[in-house]
């Protein structure tokens, strides 16, 4: 029989003895009120206590970042917020790679030509390589079908065009250096076809915001309204953007909208889309050049 604490028991003999009652005057302890209960599970004890681990880590990992002219405080999980959808991009980013490689095999004899072009017309390198920022602001080099003859004159000092105006677009100086086998793969974007291999890598995406040059990005981030935020998703070689004729030298802000608009209603469907609008604009030739 279990004992009581505080209650008579009947000994051998007749005589009534008293239990011994507790420390505290004989009254059950209570739980201090600042003091926490502690899970009488064990499994339930673990899985609090790797809750806080959690959370700790993720205050601990919280950074201050500075989006176009406004300071925020992000952490992971509202960094993972900015791009919704984000298992769509996995798969987007799947296909571009089985598309890219498909189009160099089906595009190669034409690849072939332009290069071989570009050879006779301006000799070695075929490719101009050039140092762009994609997605997470990490750098690679971006490939282009060479169009210019390397330049005579003194290195331009770097100048950023007003990003509340226009962005810097192609750049060919005082003098046109251009050759016609340049001319004609500029205008109508064929210059870019290179480009496959950078999908290939994984440096970029078939459809997503142009990269831009790091010594610009440095400054349109500081000055463009959510120009960072165009940085969430890979490069791509045409956008949103650019079917909606905003290439070369025109509003730095628009693009940066335009691009945002795309990642925020990102549906495969939506890159179909871009992608048959931009084979629409070759065939048109764009007169703008980047």
């Amino acid at each position: 029989m279990r004992r009581e604490v505080g209650t008579a028991r009947q000994e051998p003999g007749g005589q009534e003895r008293r239990a011994h009652p507790s420390r505290d005057g004989g009254q059950p302890r209570a739980a201090r009120p600042d003091q926490e209960q502690e899970p009488d599970d064990p499994g339930l004890a673990e899985c609090v206590e790797l809750d806080r681990v959690r959370a700790l880590g993720i205050l601990r990992r919280a950074a201050v970042l500075r989006v176009g002219r406004r300071p925020a405080v992000a952490a992971e999980t509202e960094q993972r917020m900015l791009l919704p959808l984000a298992w769509q991009f996995t798969v987007k980013y799947a296909l571009d790679r089985i598309l890219a490689g498909l189009a160099l095999f089906l595009l190669s004899p034409l690849l072939a030509i332009f290069g071989l072009a570009v050879l006779v017309s301006m000799e070695r390198p075929v490719f101009f390589r050039q140092v762009r920022v994609g997605r997470d602001g990490r750098s690679f080099e971006m490939l282009k079908f060479r169009s210019m003859r390397p330049s005579t004159a003194p290195g331009a000092t770097l100048h950023v065009v007003s990003p509340d105006v226009l962005g810097p677009g192609g750049e060919e100086g005082a003098e046109d250096r251009r050759t016609r086998v340049g001319s004609f793969l500029r205008r109508s974007s064929l210059d870019e076809l290179p480009q496959l291999i950078n999908v290939l890598r994984g440096d970029m995406s078939l459809v997503g915001p142009r990269p831009e040059r790091p010594e610009y990005v440095s400054e349109f981030q500081q000055t463009v309204y959510r120009y960072g935020d165009r940085h969430r998703v890979k490069a791509g070689i045409t956008g949103w953007a650019q079917v909606h004729g905003l290439r070369g030298k025109t509003s730095l802000a628009d693009r940066a909208e335009w691009d945002n608009t795309y990642i925020e209603n990102f549906s495969l469907w939506l890159d179909l889309k871009v992608s048959l609008m931009t084979v629409a604009a070759v065939f048109g030739a764009y007169d703008t050049v980047e």
